[in-house]
């Protein structure tokens, strides 16, 4: 199964873009905090982090580079943001994000996007089941 992590400091959105991605089929896991994220990342494998740019403990520019220095390949990465300075999405893309979502979102985009970035849960890469 596709797994996702999401992060997000605002509950509502957070359980809004959980209960979108888990009726899309998706395995979702959930975050509010830089330790949190630490804790998840260190027992489980993701197909994708969605990450707010800046949450309790934590950047997603921060996340990213640790990830990189791991020596794994890092799962893909979305930012959710309220900032979209080009400082912060340069930050981000340069960090290992393949997508930077200005906030506020529409979910039903978010979850668009999240397909075009992800294999449909129960195929894989190649399509096949």
């Amino acid at each position: 199964m596709t797994r996702i992590l999401v992060t997000e400091s605002n509950d509502v959105l957070r359980l809004s873009i959980q209960n979108s991605l888990r009726r899309e089929g998706y395995e979702v896991f959930a975050a509010a905090s830089g330790q949190e994220v630490i804790d998840l990342l260190a027992r489980n494998r993701f197909h994708l982090l969605i990450l707010d740019y800046e949450f309790e403990g934590m950047s997603a520019p921060k996340v990213l580079e640790a990830l990189k220095t791991e020596g794994e390949e890092p799962p893909r990465a979305m930012v959710l943001s309220s900032n979209g300075s080009a400082e912060a999405v340069q930050a981000c893309i340069r960090a290992g994000a393949k997508d930077f979502v200005l906030k506020p979102i529409h979910v039903s985009s978010l979850v668009e996007r999240v397909a075009k970035l992800l294999p449909k849960p129960g195929e894989s890469a190649t399509g096949v089941a």
